[in-house]
């Protein structure tokens, strides 16, 4: 799903998301060969975002029954492909548009069950507003963790 950040949004009824990017970093020596994947894309529900006035307004299009079939499949492709799965989530808390989405996602993953996805929620403009950016140390840390 092709499409402007502030455009395209979502998950469609194929289980992929909007603008889904991979970015490999490979860094080899004499005697070793390491490679770090990170995959980026739109939060994986069916929802849209509008703009009214000043502020965004987010619905969910489907209620979860609707989405869970899709929702999953597109984490057991992301499985098979990556073998585990580290989200972190970067919707800010305080945005109550932007929290309502992350805890319909919440929700979902908790009642889906998916072994080998571990969720993060980390509000990044929140813990590292003004001169505190060294606290993104403590979501390094919990990336050490390795998803269940």
């Amino acid at each position: 799903m092709a499409g402007a950040r502030f455009i395209s949004r979502g998950i469609d009824d194929n289980s992929n998301v909007a603008n889904f990017v991979e970015s490999e970093l490979i860094v080899s020596s004499e005697k070793h060969l390491y490679s770090y994947v990170q995959i980026r894309g739109s939060i994986p529900l069916f929802w849209e975002q509008k703009q009214k006035g000043l502020n965004n307004i987010i619905s969910i299009k489907r209620p979860e029954n609707l989405t869970k079939h899709v929702f999953q499949k597109h984490f057991i492709d992301l499985l098979v492909e990556y073998d585990r799965v580290q989200m972190v989530n970067l919707v800010k808390k305080r945005n109550e548009q932007e929290k309502k989405l992350a805890e319909a996602l919440i929700s979902l993953l908790t009642k889906s069950k998916i072994p080998g996805v571990q969720h993060i929620w980390y509000d990044f403009h929140g813990e590292t507003h003004g001169d505190n950016f060294h606290r993104v140390n403590e979501l390094m840390e919990r990336l050490k963790e390795p998803a269940s």
